[in-house]
């Protein structure tokens, strides 16, 4: 098995020792995620009251691996952490791979095939998975 890069070490080791975060606490999906404000040099707590839910665009995706920082990246980030929810469909984790496994994306992020799994098996593991239905 290939070594994985910092880049997506960082994300996979976030995703093991985060990701499974409500397995330990029987119910931690019933408390709203705590996120650190900056107000006038002053950082406070602040509790928000709806569970926040999500879809990650494939542009987000596209621009974490592309990218050590950023909004992406940290968006991904905290994910992981499981401070909100994702959710993807079987459909849209086959586009993820489609697109960021193609060659333009690859070159530009020094990634080989086996980091950018490693990266969507660690999206993967924290996600909702949402089954389509159609009339």
């Amino acid at each position: 098995m290939p070594t994985l890069s910092a880049k997506t070490a960082s994300i996979t080791s976030c995703a093991a020792t985060c990701g499974d975060r409500r397995e330990y606490t029987r119910y931690n999906h019933l408390l709203p995620p705590k996120l650190p404000i900056n107000i006038d040099g002053l950082i406070s707590s602040v509790i928000f009251l709806v569970l926040l839910r999500l879809v990650l665009d494939t542009e987000v995706l596209v621009a974490v691996l592309r990218s050590n920082r950023g909004a992406s990246r940290q968006l991904l980030l905290a994910a992981l952490n499981s401070d909100f929810e994702v959710l993807a469909s079987v459909p849209l984790m086959l586009e993820y791979e489609s697109v960021l496994t193609r060659p333009d994306h690859m070159d530009a992020s020094g990634l080989v095939v086996e980091e950018v799994y490693a990266v969507l098996d660690a999206q993967a593991s924290v996600c909702i998975r949402v089954d389509l239905r159609f009339l």
